[in-house]
């Protein structure tokens, strides 16, 4: 799983990747503490990042591929040092409250987050290995932690994940306490691949805590 996404961000096959930023996340984004610590996995070169740091949340990102943490703060024109935490390269912005971990999210031990976002990730890991990645997750946060999440709901039979569709049933099984905030069509703003499969509707579904 590590290759094949450092594979894809070397061949620039990233129709994820939103431009702008997430929508979602600066509609509902609800966080009571603006200077919360904010864990974000699989964060290749968001500008979601950003719009964190700019509320005043100190972020933390963890992502595998080097050419996505070298995008991000060069097209950003951020200034960043890098140096070592457990092995990990870590690669920290001087001006803004921006640090991302390089390396493999699964082997990622790290001081514990107040929030998790998660816009991205949970989506692209596969069903077998989807609880590994919330009990991971879980030990990254601290208990009461604030968590805002995006998933994606499709019809089967079109497409092959990732990222993968992931029902209401199946996320409130990992995260029962959340509630569902909102939930629409995303056909439009989805990896292109969905439209040249002949699906006409992608939910993306926004997940959050009390």
């Amino acid at each position: 799983m590590v290759n094949e996404w450092k594979k894809r961000w070397l061949e620039d096959r990233i129709g994820w990747h939103e431009k702008h930023g997430n929508a979602s996340l600066k509609a509902h984004w609800a966080s009571a503490d603006n200077k919360s610590s904010v864990l974000v996995p699989f964060c290749g070169k968001s500008k979601d990042l950003l719009w964190l740091a700019s509320h005043g949340h100190r972020v933390v990102g963890v992502e595998v591929s080097e050419i996505a943490v070298i995008a991000f703060f060069n097209e950003n024109r951020l200034i960043f040092k890098e140096k070592f935490y457990k092995n990990i390269k870590l690669f920290e912005a001087q001006d803004i409250a921006i640090s991302i971990y390089c390396g493999d999210y699964f082997n990622c031990n790290l001081p514990k987050a107040d929030a998790l976002y998660d816009r991205g990730s949970l989506v692209t890991i596969p069903p077998e290995r989807r609880s590994n990645y919330i009990q991971h997750t879980k030990s990254l946060l601290h208990n009461d932690a604030y968590r805002f999440i995006i998933t994606l709901e499709y019809e089967d039979g079109f497409v092959q994940g990732p990222p993968y569709s992931i029902g209401a049933a199946e996320m409130l099984t990992y995260w029962p306490d959340l509630i569902q905030i909102t939930s629409y069509n995303d056909i439009d703003n989805s990896s292109p691949k969905f439209k040249k499969s002949g699906l006409n509707e992608v939910l993306e579904t926004v997940w959050g805590s009390c």
